[in-house]
């Protein structure tokens, strides 16, 4: 009801899991209506040969109804994903 709208964030771990970085939002979802629970949630991730692809939820309708979307990003030169890009509904 505050307008919040959930997004998907970057953690890196330089230790097999032991601790964590945060490395920002990576992606926003889309307020496909004024009010209640929306946005984007439930990330997988793969990667394509130097593209990483995302799939992932977003929900709507007060979080009753949820569609998947997809979004890509090019590999970086240290193995980590880019600039994320939405390709939209799947």
């Amino acid at each position: 009801p505050d307008g919040h709208v959930a997004s998907i964030g970057f953690a890196q771990s330089d230790d097999e899991g032991y601790s964590w970085q945060y490395r920002g939002t990576i992606l926003t979802g889309d307020a496909l209506q004024p009010t209640g629970f929306r946005g984007a949630e439930s990330p997988s991730v793969v990667r394509n040969g130097n593209t990483f692809v995302m799939l992932y939820g977003n929900r709507y309708g007060d979080g009753r109804h949820q569609q998947i979307w997809s979004a890509t990003a090019p590999m970086n030169a240290d193995g980590s994903p880019g600039t994320w890009t939405k390709r939209g509904e799947v």
